[in-house]
């Protein structure tokens, strides 16, 4: 989905940030647009050096620099060349019939992982409801060897039909999971309130990300159909939001690595469907979603090597990180790195 190249640029310090050093990633306005988009690239600093060979200095903004990258071209299509997504089936159930609003939403939160993804899910998914049963994926599929995800009936809103941001945040929450090799860990599933977290980030990365497309899709081709659907995908950015603004105020202003030596007996005892344990997963997820959203590319990656160990690995957290670290391919296993650190752990 990516190719990689080397090449010696040019850059302005101007909109970089003022201290460089060799390895950083950095994200620049590459094709002029004005805006660091999905049109745009991230480099991997290799080597850098003023043009006429003095010593960089990083508080002189003026300073033009000579960069060795790496460039990493991410796709600007909407889904890689070389995957075929996974498709779903939505079967009629609680009162909810499969309609073509149903299935763009659902696929709007598959395309937003799969562009990402260097592969995607082995199998196709079925979607079913139930009005008295939350939201779950089970461990058991299909007869076909599908993944079975269940959604809770959402409410109905003012015109008449169901309020589908609702159905985005569980579904991006399953996919989740899905994307984390979901397991039955038992009896060893103290870390499961990890996946959790990541499944949770994934419904706020989902939300934020399709209504972020949606906007731009109504400014460049408004009409009065396209406009009752903004309403609803604007509802999806103010719901991120706000799950963004309730994970801050869980973590009271701490660093994660902190918060988590406090709360971690309960992150690790408590059952994970418990309101205590989702606050805490909500927390984990906010604290997190940065280095998701600003390398989706090989974070949802790194994500695909999650749960593929001994499930007795689960009993340390420490351990646990650091033996999906190791199934990790070399490419992504800075984002593993990055999760440790957040935790206050080293390598």
């Amino acid at each position: 989905m990516r190719r990689l190249l080397f090449l010696l640029v040019l850059i302005g310090l101007t909109g970089l940030p003022h201290q460089i050093n060799a390895g950083d990633r950095i994200r620049a306005d590459l094709n002029g647009d004005g805006a660091v988009n999905f049109a745009d690239y991230v480099l991997f600093v290799k080597d850098f050096g003023r043009t006429d060979g003095l010593p960089y200095d990083p508080n002189s903004p003026g300073d033009t620099i000579t960069v060795t990258v790496t460039l990493t071209v991410r796709d600007t299509i909407r889904i890689g060349p070389n995957v075929t997504p996974p498709s779903i089936t939505v079967i009629p159930s609680a009162g909810i019939q499969p309609t073509s609003d149903l299935y763009s939403h659902f696929e709007s939160v598959r395309d937003v992982f799969c562009k990402y993804l260097d592969y995607v899910a082995d199998s196709n998914i079925l979607v079913e409801f139930s009005q008295s049963k939350g939201p779950a994926i089970f461990y058991e599929r299909s007869s076909r060897g599908e993944y079975r995800i269940r959604l809770h009936k959402p409410g109905i809103f003012y015109g008449g039909g169901f309020v589908l941001h609702g159905l985005v945040l569980q579904f991006a929450h399953e996919y989740g999971h899905i994307l984390s090799n979901y397991r039955d860990d038992s009896p060893y599933s103290q870390q499961e309130w990890f996946e959790e977290s990541i499944a949770n980030l994934a419904s706020i990365f989902a939300m934020r990300e399709i209504k972020d497309v949606w906007v731009k899709d109504y400014l460049a081709n408004p009409s009065q159909e396209k406009e009752a659907q903004l309403r609803q995908f604007q509802t999806m950015g103010v719901e991120a939001n706000f799950m963004i603004r309730r994970g801050r105020e869980y973590l009271g202003g701490k660093p994660l690595g902190s918060w988590y030596i406090e709360n971690r007996h309960q992150l690790e005892t408590e059952p994970v469907k418990s309101l205590s344990s989702r606050d805490r997963q909500e927390a984990v997820s906010v604290a997190l979603l940065g280095i998701f959203e600003t390398y989706p590319e090989d974070a949802w990656d790194a994500v695909r090597y999650m749960n593929r160990g001994h499930i007795s690995k689960n009993r340390d957290f420490l351990e646990y990180l650091q033996e999906w670290y190791r199934r990790t391919p070399p490419q992504w296993q800075y984002i593993v790195v990055e999760i440790m650190s957040r935790f206050g752990f080293r390598m």
